[in-house]
């Protein structure tokens, strides 16, 4: 997961990037909600209830799921209803879609195996998964907390918690309760403090990682362009963050604009489909799970 706060940096970026006065409107009216639905896939990552946190592995499409299941699903109650809240929070949740699928596959092959059958290979891959991400918000994103732009109790005036219910079966609302405590952990994850409590336990270094004091620990050196394996394929990359941002941005104003369409009926599901194509967040391919990573340095 690109830290909550990138994602947030993202989509403030990426609405002043969209040229559809429409979408614009929609946005600009729901601004609230655009913001949460940035970050709240990653809500149940701050849950140690296993049901509650496997929802967000499910949305990041973890066993090679479809990730656009629960777009589809609200998008569908938005033809209905018109909710501009709920058209909003997709054109947010969007965004951290396609950050997702272009970060991750760079993230993953940087900083290990997030699926090692080894639990001490699996802890330092989290942990390192974690603080680069910490490590690039603190490079492009200095001024956006998602504790200051959002509250536990916007979610209750979407449609989000029912149509996770309807994709997944069974009652979601202690995703609320997820999301309150992502909030909580963003606000004091300055904290040198609470920093060094986690740091005490072993168990808990994944979380040490997406806490700002761990890049004084040591730091990280990167050139301008960045070389990496796909960790599936293996095929060779080479970009720079900008320009992984860009891709990026360009992907999600492409999609939020098939979604836009799709909503009012300018194109037909299977149209939206084809971009709105439901790659997994991990590894950035339809279908493909986070188990298959065979790449990493």
């Amino acid at each position: 997961m690109v830290k909550g706060n990138t994602h947030l940096w993202s989509a403030e970026k990426i609405r002043r990037k969209v040229k559809s006065e429409r979408i614009r409107k929609t946005i600009t009216s729901n601004l609230k909600y655009y913001r949460l639905g940035s970050f709240i896939p990653d809500s149940g990552f701050y849950c140690s209830i296993k049901s509650v946190n496997y929802i967000s592995y499910w949305l990041h499409g973890k066993k090679g799921n479809l990730t656009n299941k629960i777009i589809f699903s609200m998008l569908d109650k938005i033809k209905k209803t018109h909710d501009q809240k709920d058209l909003a929070l997709m054109f947010g949740y969007i965004t951290h879609c396609a950050l997702d699928i272009t970060f991750h596959p760079m993230i993953f092959y940087l900083t290990g195996n997030y699926s090692d059958p080894s639990p001490l290979k699996l802890r330092k891959a989290r942990y390192e998964h974690h603080r680069l991400e910490t490590y690039i918000d603190s490079k492009f994103n200095t001024s956006l907390r998602i504790h200051e732009v959002a509250s536990a109790k916007l979610i209750d005036d979407t449609s989000f918690i029912t149509a996770l219910s309807e994709c997944m079966g069974g009652k979601k609302k202690k995703y609320k309760k997820a999301l309150r405590n992502q909030l909580w952990f963003d606000k004091h994850s300055h904290s040198k403090l609470v920093y060094f409590f986690v740091s005490l336990f072993p168990s808990l270094k994944p979380i040490a990682g997406m806490m700002y004091p761990s890049l004084k620990k040591d730091r990280y050196v990167f050139g301008k362009d960045i070389t990496y394996l796909d960790p599936i394929n293996g095929n060779k990359h080479r970009a720079s963050f900008q320009q992984l941002f860009m891709k990026g941005f360009s992907l999600s104003e492409k999609m939020i604009i098939a979604a836009d369409k799709y909503v009012h009926n300018e194109i037909t599901k299977k149209q939206a489909q084809k971009i709105i194509d439901g790659k997994s967040l991990d590894t950035g391919k339809v279908g493909v799970p986070l188990s298959k990573i065979r790449f990493t340095m």
